[in-house]
């Protein structure tokens, strides 16, 4: 009897301890499944816009502004913890409107070029954090670039 309950006193932490850490991994796995999902939906919906895009430049901010074909123009900015964008239209003054993006981002950069834009981004949720950082390439006119 007082070998069991010895056996029994040595066995119930080390069984706690052990699915207290599996626990620990699989939220942290979870959450990094979860960062990663939230960034490969941001990278679709960007990925299409910039390829139409072109005259990439950020402002104050750092936000992110560039053209479309169509005159409009597309901000991508960092707003408290998420990145929004924002669309002037063609012969408007202001920014209107806005559509989150992406959320549990705690840094964002934009580094545009000539015909493309580097994002480093940096998500982070209650169990893990993740930095991605990822270039997308524009609208490029070759007729212009002959010239």
């Amino acid at each position: 009897m007082i070998i069991s309950l010895s056996i029994l006193c040595f066995l119930l932490p080390s069984l706690f301890l052990i699915s207290h850490t599996v626990e620990m991994e699989v939220k942290q796995m979870v959450g990094t499944h979860r960062l990663k999902m939230e960034y490969l939906s941001f990278m679709n919906w960007v990925q299409e816009e910039i390829k139409q895009g072109k005259g990439f430049h950020t402002d104050q901010q750092q936000a992110l502004i560039f053209d479309l074909s169509n005159g409009d123009q597309i901000r991508y900015q960092l707003k408290g913890r998420k990145i929004i964008r924002s669309v002037k239209v063609k012969g408007e003054n202001t920014f209107q409107g806005y559509t989150v993006l992406m959320n549990h981002v705690y840094m964002v950069v934009f580094i545009p070029d000539q015909n493309r834009v580097t994002f480093d981004i940096g998500l982070q949720n209650w169990h893990t954090s993740l930095e991605i950082m990822t270039t997308i390439s524009g609208r490029s006119d070759l007729n212009a670039s002959a010239r």
